[in-house]
């Protein structure tokens, strides 16, 4: 199931439901159907047998994009990300920074925050309109802990930029097997499908508007549900009222 794709995944959930494929418009009474919960229910019953997999994108900054094909999505493992911050800050370039420094700005990133979670998104537009922080600076554990560092020490400098410094922007597109939804975003599938057909009743688009709806997975995404990847050269950065941000245009060390 693709989300860009509302004129398939339309004639399927109302096929599903016995309404005649060959209406020309739903009646405010079958949306009223359509939006009801127990038809809800129903659809989110029938998701697996409607879909085997929903595309998904995850967006990140890499320097080694094999490395996903060879391991696939992993979670945040927040004991990594601190080592992978320790490497990057501790260096000639960061005379002023310690290792307790790293350890400070660490635990002041909420608990746990994000630690065993990933997240993909349904929408690459929105992903790449809205979450541009994730492709330029990548970890966004990694890059609370850079907005700490500049908290601590108090100076002038934003450590957040000196993460644009290595890999490139990436979207991997992945297929994200049902089974590996859970329910409560099923739930939320469910709703967007059901809202994004109820909001063409005259069937005048074949393909969906944007959304804002992201999986949360505990587990990693098997190497083989990545299909591809791509580096998109210009993004907005939500870091800088969302000034368009070139890669190419930067040193990658």
């Amino acid at each position: 199931m693709t989300w860009h794709d509302l004129k398939t995944f339309r004639k399927k959930i109302l096929c599903l439901l016995d309404l005649k494929e060959n209406i020309s418009r739903l009646s405010k009474k079958q949306i009223a159907f359509l939006k009801d919960e127990a038809t809800l229910q129903e659809i989110d019953l029938n998701l697996p047998v409607l879909f085997n997999s929903v595309k998904v994108f995850h967006g990140c900054r890499s320097d080694n994009v094999e490395s996903y094909y060879s391991n696939g999505l992993l979670p945040l493992d927040a004991e990594m990300g601190k080592r992978i911050a320790m490497r990057i800050f501790l260096s000639d370039r960061f005379p002023e920074l310690s290792e307790q420094d790293i350890e400070n700005a660490a635990e002041r990133v909420t608990g746990e925050w994000r630690h065993g979670r990933l997240y993909v998104s349904l929408d690459d537009r929105f992903l790449l309109k809205e979450g541009g922080h994730y492709l330029i600076y990548g970890s966004e554990y990694i890059c609370a802990i850079a907005a700490n560092l500049q908290s601590i020490k108090g100076t002038d400098y934003d450590y957040q930029q000196h993460l644009r410094q290595k890999g490139r922007p990436t979207v991997f597109v992945c297929q994200l097997p049902i089974d590996q939804i859970t329910l409560s975003d099923r739930k939320g599938l469910v709703a967007a499908l059901v809202g994004e057909i109820a909001s063409d009743p005259s069937f005048k688009r074949g393909k969906s508007f944007p959304i804002d709806v992201s999986f949360l997975l505990k587990s990693k995404l098997e190497p083989t549900c990545i299909l591809s990847h791509r580096h998109p050269r210009t993004i907005l950065d939500p870091l800088r009222q969302m000034t368009p941000y070139s890669w190419a245009s930067e040193k990658i060390d």
